[in-house]
C-alpha cells in the first residue's frame, strides 16, 4: 500500500512540477496514509520550481511516513512566499515558517529516523505537514485578515470571476499577493492579487471566496 501511494504521489508531483506533496492531496488515493514527499527528483523539470524559488536549492526527494515535528526555531516569513499544487494559479503568500526543525518519521523501508531539517527542506516539510492536518497555506493567511481586508479580497475576486471574458491570462511568474509584516499583520497587495487572480482558474477563486465567508 505504501509503495502504491508513493507511486501516485510521485506521478502528481512530477506532473505539476512541485517541490513536495502530501498523500492527502492525491484524489486517486482513497485512504491516504500520513506520507509526505519533501523535494523532487524530477531533474528534467527543475526550471519550473526554480522560477518560483530562485534563491533556494531544491532538495532531492525524501519520504517521511507518520512524520512529527518535535522542535522548531528561527521563525521567519520566506521572501518567496509559497503556493500549492492544490491551489492552481499564481496566488502566493507568506506564512510563518521555521528555519530549523527536528522531525521524527519512518522511511519507505520502515526504518525510524530522527533528523534535523533546515532552510528550504524545513520549509517544504512544514508546508506538507500542514496538509496532513487539513490546512492549506491560504487558509492560514485568510484567517489573519481583518474584516476590511476580507471585503477587499472579496471585491477583487468577485470582479475577476464576473468579468465578461473568463479566459485565463497566462502568467508563469509567481505573484506574491499576501505579504506578512510583524508590525502590520498581513498586507494585501491589491494590484498583484488581481493580476494573480486573472491567471488563476475561476474554480480556485470561488474556493477562496467560500473560505473567506466561513
Amino acid at each position: 500500500m505504501i509503495l502504491k501511494q508513493l507511486e501516485i504521489m510521485r506521478k502528481n508531483l512530477y506532473q505539476f512540477h512541485g517541490v513536495g506533496i502530501a498523500s492527502v492531496q492525491c484524489a486517486e488515493i482513497l485512504k491516504p496514509l500520513k506520507i509526505v514527499i519533501v523535494g523532487t527528483n524530477d531533474n528534467s523539470n527543475l526550471s519550473v520550481p526554480n522560477q518560483r524559488y530562485p534563491d533556494y536549492l531544491i532538495p532531492n526527494e525524501q519520504v517521511l511516513i507518520n512524520p512529527k515535528i518535535t522542535f522548531f526555531e528561527g521563525a521567519y516569513y520566506p521572501i518567496t512566499g509559497e503556493g500549492c499544487l492544490s491551489v492552481e494559479g499564481n496566488i502566493r503568500g507568506q506564512v510563518k515558517r521555521y528555519k530549523k526543525i527536528k522531525v521524527e518519521y519512518f522511511d519507505e523501508n520502515g526504518l525510524f529516523h530522527k533528523e534535523e531539517l533546515k532552510d528550504m527542506k524545513a520549509h517544504i516539510a512544514q508546508h506538507e505537514l500542514d496538509h496532513l492536518e487539513g490546512k492549506v497555506y491560504l487558509q492560514i493567511i485568510l484567517m489573519k485578515l481583518t474584516n476590511n481586508q476580507k471585503k477587499e479580497v472579496e471585491n477583487i475576486l468577485d470582479e475577476v470571476i464576473n468579468r465578461p471574458s473568463k479566459e485565463i491570462q497566462k502568467n508563469n511568474n509567481p505573484i506574491l499577493s499576501f505579504i506578512k509584516s510583524e508590525a502590520q499583520g498581513v498586507i494585501v497587495d491589491k494590484t498583484l492579487l488581481k493580476k494573480a487572480a486573472l491567471s488563476s482558474p475561476v474554480e480556485i477563486l470561488k474556493r477562496i471566496l467560500n473560505e473567506i465567508k466561513k
